[in-house]
């Protein structure tokens, strides 16, 4: 199951996509995507977002 990032509360700030060493994150036109066939649901992205708008 991949992480869920709720695009409303996000500040696209992108620590997310830097801290994802799997590649499941990346930048897009409105803030981070999720691929979720590389997303191995590490919550290391969770960990890092200040906004807290990740979730498993």
């Amino acid at each position: 199951m991949a992480v869920k990032i709720n695009l409303d509360d996000c500040m696209q700030c992108m620590a997310c996509v830097s801290t994802c060493v799997h590649g499941a994150l990346v930048e897009g036109d409105k803030g981070p995507v999720v691929n979720a066939k590389k997303c191995i649901d590490c919550g290391d992205c969770i960990d890092i977002c200040p906004a807290n708008c990740i979730i498993k």
